[in-house]
């Protein structure tokens, strides 16, 4: 016997009761791994999260960094070196990437778009009669009602 093919009625056709819920079931799980990589690179990044800010309490009790949130102004090799490395001037590796921080927070307005070159994209805004909507056309065709 065919199952779930033609002739059967398509892959639900004989669904009914605990057969019904046991396909639910596998839809189910296959549903979550398509999810699966996003939940794992966010748990993966909460630990890092965890493991820098561990880090960031060492470096303040020695007095290596002058405020908290500044182990997010250095990258991972130069904190991997201040931690190998007593002599490794932390703050001066902050005080550069700090200061960009600061101008960035100061800006007007935030990008919504910039693409993989580092261009920023801007909407390209068209004055229309009024009452009339402007924008891209997502589908063509005319609007009544």
């Amino acid at each position: 016997e065919e199952r779930g093919g033609r002739g059967s009625g398509g892959l639900f056709a004989r669904c009914a009761g605990a057969n019904l819920e046991k396909r639910n079931l596998h839809l189910d799980h296959l549903m979550w791994i398509r999810n699966a990589p996003k939940l794992r690179m966010a748990r993966v990044t909460a630990a890092f999260r965890s493991a820098l800010l561990a880090a960031q309490a060492d470096l303040l009790a020695a007095g290596r960094l002058e405020a908290e949130g500044d182990v997010f102004h250095v990258s991972v090799q130069q904190l991997d070196a201040a931690i190998k490395e007593s002599s490794f001037d932390l703050r001066a590796a902050v005080t550069p990437n700090r200061a960009t921080y600061a101008r960035a927070k100061s800006a007007k307005s935030c990008p919504m778009l910039i693409d993989s070159r580092g261009r920023i994209l801007k909407p390209n805004l068209v004055e229309g009669e009024p009452g009339a909507l402007v924008g891209a056309a997502i589908s063509p065709g005319v609007a009544s009602g």
